[in-house]
């Protein structure tokens, strides 16, 4: 098995830093019950299945691999440590991707927007405040206020046709504080 990992083994020191790691934020899955169901029992099966498919019985699994990958270490075995090493990770994944929603992760597909770049809304939402403002003044006040701008304004409109009315709100208070 040496011969595969050869190159590609990681040192001791680091093989017990992620173990333990791993070992120290999963330590609470022990108390999940790692039982079985007997064919037949429902209820036991229907709490077997959401075990695995809300990530608790691998969130066990990467509890226990990183405490056999630790005795592995103190035993020498280097080897087998990277190999729980590994199996670890697979779990804490798995358990990590099951609570996951798409939206979760979907500011990962996107670049950070660069710093110091003026925001492609700051004129729009300045126009907005301006309009609102002229509203206040006529004594509308809130929601009607922004209605009100909207329709006076048909260009503004267009542009915040399809936001709920919280977004224009916001647009509106950004624009406020950007004048």
């Amino acid at each position: 098995m040496g011969a595969i990992f050869e190159g590609w083994m990681m040192n001791a020191d680091s093989i017990r830093r992620r173990l333990e790691k791993i070992a120290r934020a999963t330590a609470p899955a022990q108390s999940v019950d790692a039982t079985g169901f007997w064919v037949g029992d429902q209820a036991g099966e229907r709490r077997a299945l959401d075990d695995l498919r809300t990530g608790r019985r691998d969130w066990l699994g990467a509890c226990r691999s990183s405490q056999q990958g630790l005795k592995a270490l103190d035993e020498g075995e280097l080897e087998m440590a990277e190999i729980y090493v590994w199996q670890a990770t697979d779990f804490l994944l798995g358990a990590l991707w099951s609570r996951m929603e798409p939206s979760d992760i979907e500011f990962l597909s996107k670049s950070a927007q660069r710093r110091g770049r003026k925001s492609e809304t700051d004129d729009r939402n300045r126009a907005l405040a301006a309009a609102v403002d002229e509203q206040l003044q006529k004594g509308l006040t809130g929601k009607a206020a922004r209605n009100a701008a909207l329709q006076q304004h048909p260009a503004l409109a267009s542009a915040f046709f399809g936001l709920s009315d919280d977004a224009i709100r916001k647009a509106a208070d950004r624009g406020a504080k950007a004048r």
